[in-house]
């Protein structure tokens, strides 16, 4: 391992890049800025992508930018060693980077083919735009409407307190078998001489008040009641 760095290292059996360039200090300087300024540029790049994906938490395949900071990293580092290899010739580290920069990219391609197919089944802006715009308009659809049942219910319920012998409203039956009324008018408080208030906690209130043999036809009516959404009109001894 010791060996492998130290030929990684070696330099003196080579040729500085430099003499390419005849050491001409304008063709040397036109290098050293453009391949450090692309090196500055493919750095800060991956600063930003994981800056992103660190506040991003709910973005998908945030590792395939993990992959794409990697390769441009090595990316970039190629810029500096051709900077370095200049003055320095250690083509051997130089080529180990650039093996490096090669199966990140083709490891990041490979892994980007599959990807494609589930990053374009992701909505776009404009379609979940209109997603937003469908679910406000079913919201404001459904408050109307749930308006419009309070209004009819708190109708039915004054139409209801006006009844000298009715109403009870929505009949609801039980885990245990039992009815649970959601309303009961004044009238059938007046004719019963039960409190709604008492008959709404305990349905069985309201059975009581019935000759034992007319429960059944009572009951029954309010099956029917259920099952039909219909009103009932039946004639019962209390």
């Amino acid at each position: 391992m010791l060996e492998f760095g130290k030929s990684l290292l070696a330099y003196k059996q080579f040729i500085p890049h430099g003499h390419c360039y005849l050491w001409k200090p304008e063709l040397v300087g036109l290098h050293v800025v453009s391949d450090s300024l692309i090196a500055l540029a493919y750095y800060s790049i991956p600063i930003t992508l994981l800056c992103f994906v660190r506040k991003r938490q709910d973005f998908p395949f945030k590792w395939v930018f993990v992959l794409f900071a990697i390769f441009i990293v090595t990316c970039g580092t190629t810029h500096v060693m051709d900077i370095l290899t200049l003055w320095y010739p250690t083509y051997w580290l130089s080529g180990l980077i650039k093996a490096i920069t090669a199966i990140v990219s083709l490891y990041t391609a490979c892994e980007l083919i599959p990807l494609m197919p589930k990053a374009l089944a992701l909505p776009s802006s404009a379609q979940l735009e209109a997603g937003n715009r469908e679910l406000e308009r079913e919201i404001s659809e459904r408050k109307q409407a749930e308006l419009g049942l309070q209004e009819r219910e708190a109708m039915l319920r004054r139409i209801g307190d006006h009844l000298h012998n009715g109403a009870i409203y929505k009949v609801i039956r039980e885990f245990d078998g039992s009815d649970r009324f959601e309303y009961i008018s004044a009238g059938i408080e007046r004719l019963m001489e039960v409190r709604a208030e008492d008959a709404l906690k305990d349905s069985s209130l309201l059975y009581r008040q019935f000759i034992p043999e007319d429960v059944p036809l009572f009951q029954a009516a309010v099956d029917e009641s259920r099952r039909n959404l219909s009103v009932f009109d039946i004639q019962a001894r209390i």
